[in-house]
């Protein structure tokens, strides 16, 4: 059986998160990180992680190239969404977890650069200023929408810290949001 490419992904946001992720995919054959944008610098980020992890020798920094046994990255000192070449690393996933860019709008520019899908990372103390389009899929409602006024009801009841997922599908442009759970994410 032939051994299917990896999916290659994009992190946005090379904090505390950001750089775990980062460590989980460089522990697996079937995920590799294309590239990382955020706004330090390529030696401090190489720094930053190689002071968190059990094995710090696995990492190497060569020119802006983040090196590990399973994959190269490339790191980028951007700031903004829409400054990200997404398409010249041939991502098909970009985690932003920077917990800044939260509007559809910049979600928009990660897929209008290259990315196929965008996963939004938030906990539950940022997701009460998530600005989201007028309505989104209700949970198991079949296609059914939700207003965003329904949203705000249900993330103001969500428990401080739980983790949140907003899922952007470049296909079809609407985000689902997903809360973490004892049995994996849940849709809200």
């Amino acid at each position: 059986m032939a051994k299917s490419k990896p999916i290659r992904v994009g992190i946005m946001g090379f904090g505390q998160t950001g750089r775990q992720i980062y460590e989980l995919a460089s522990r697996c054959d079937d995920i590799e990180v294309a590239a990382v944008a955020d706004i330090g610098k390529p030696d401090i980020l190489h720094y930053l992680l190689r002071s968190e992890v059990k094995e710090p020798e696995r990492y190497t920094l060569q020119g802006n190239f983040l090196v590990n046994p399973e994959f190269r990255s490339r790191l980028m000192q951007i700031e903004d969404p829409a400054e990200v070449p997404w398409d010249m690393f041939g991502v098909d996933m970009v985690i932003d977890s920077t917990g800044k860019f939260r509007e559809t709008s910049h979600m928009q520019s990660h897929l209008n650069n290259g990315a196929r899908r965008v996963l939004l990372l938030s906990d539950g103390k940022a997701n009460r200023g998530l600005t989201t389009p007028a309505a989104l899929p209700a949970p198991g409602a079949g296609g059914t929408r939700l207003p965003l006024d329904g949203l705000a009801a249900q993330l103001t009841f969500l428990p401080a810290g739980r983790p949140v997922v907003l899922a952007m599908d470049g296909a079809t442009s609407h985000p689902a949001l997903y809360v973490a759970g004892p049995e994996g994410p849940k849709p809200l």
